[in-house]
């Protein structure tokens, strides 16, 4: 049977360093993308009643956290990228 192709996606995200060596991002994720917010959630916890840092500071630490871990995991693909919606 032929398979039909992928409706397109509204999904996008665009990444890009700067020159104070940070990195810019901005995008939108398709709502099963959800799983990102649910592995970022507890990551985004304030770390202690003094921890200073505002929600978008904790966010920003915590999606560099899932990155380290998933980088330190192995379970990344070699080669090719991810999976394309079907």
């Amino acid at each position: 049977p032929m398979r039909r192709p992928a409706a397109p996606s509204a999904a996008w995200v665009w990444l890009t360093p700067t020159v104070d060596q940070l990195v810019a991002i901005d995008g939108l994720l398709e709502a099963e993308a959800g799983q990102v917010l649910a592995a970022l959630e507890p990551l985004a916890r304030p770390a202690d009643a003094t921890d200073g840092r505002s929600g978008s500071q904790r966010t920003a630490d915590a999606l560099t956290e899932l990155a380290r871990r998933a980088l330190e995991g192995g379970r990344l693909p070699q080669a090719a990228g991810g999976s394309a919606p079907s």
